[in-house]
C-alpha cells in the first residue's frame, strides 16, 4: 500500500525521492518524518549493496567481498572503493594486489597516480614480510622491485617513499653502512 502512494505521488521520480529528499515522503498520509527515514535508510542500504555488487560484478572481483566491504563502510562502500581500491590489498579483504590495481587504472587511476605508487611500496614491503618473516627491505631492492611491479622510473618511486616516511607509514633506517 506504500508503495502504491509513493508511486500515485512521485511517479517515476519515487525512487529518487526515497533516496535523496526522503522529507518529501511526509506529504504522504500516515508518513511521519521518522517513518519517511526510515524508509530511505532502508532502501538506501537495499541500494548500496545492489551497486556495491554491479561493481564487483563489473570489474571481476569476487562477489564474497561485498559482506565484509558493506559491514565495513556501509552505504559509501561503493564510493570508497571508488576512491581508493588499493583499500581492497589489506589483510581485511586480500585481494591481489594485481586485482586492485587492473581496477584502479580502469576507474582512470594514472600509472603514476600517487595513491598507486604508495600502494605498490606498501604491497611490496607486506609480500616481503609474509615471504620472509619481517618487513625490511634494502633501500634500493625496495624501489627497483617496486617500480617493476607498477612499471613505472625508479624516481617516480623514491618520491613515493619519502612521501610514506613523513607521513609515518614506513620507516627508513640506516643499517650496517
Amino acid at each position: 500500500a506504500t508503495a502504491r502512494l509513493l508511486i500515485e505521488a512521485f511517479g517515476e521520480d519515487a525512487l529518487t525521492v526515497i533516496e535523496e529528499e526522503p522529507d518529501k515522503l511526509t506529504r504522504i498520509k500516515g508518513i511521519s518524518p521518522k517513518r519517511a527515514r526510515q524508509i530511505s535508510e532502508a532502501f538506501r542500504s537495499q541500494m548500496g549493496m545492489r551497486r556495491l555488487i554491479e561493481f564487483l560484478t563489473d570489474h571481476q572481483l569476487p562477489m564474497t567481498l561485498s559482506s565484509p566491504l558493506y559491514r565495513a563502510y556501509g552505504d559509501v562502500a561503493l564510493e570508497v572503493v571508488r576512491s581508493n581500491p588499493y583499500l581492497l590489498i589489506g589483510d581485511e579483504f586480500s585481494l591481489p594486489f594485481s586485482d586492485a590495481d587492473r581496477v584502479a587504472l580502469e576507474l582512470g587511476v594514472k600509472s603514476d597516480d600517487p595513491q598507486r605508487l604508495e600502494a605498490g611500496l606498501l604491497f611490496e614491503l607486506a609480500h616481503n614480510s609474509a615471504g620472509n618473516g619481517h618487513i625490511f627491505l634494502p633501500h634500493r631492492k625496495l624501489l627497483e622491485a617496486s617500480a617493476v611491479l607498477l612499471d613505472v622510473p625508479v624516481e617516480l618511486v623514491e618520491e613515493a617513499l619519502e612521501t610514506l616516511e613523513r607521513r609515518g607509514e614506513c620507516v627508513c633506517e640506516p643499517i650496517a653502512g
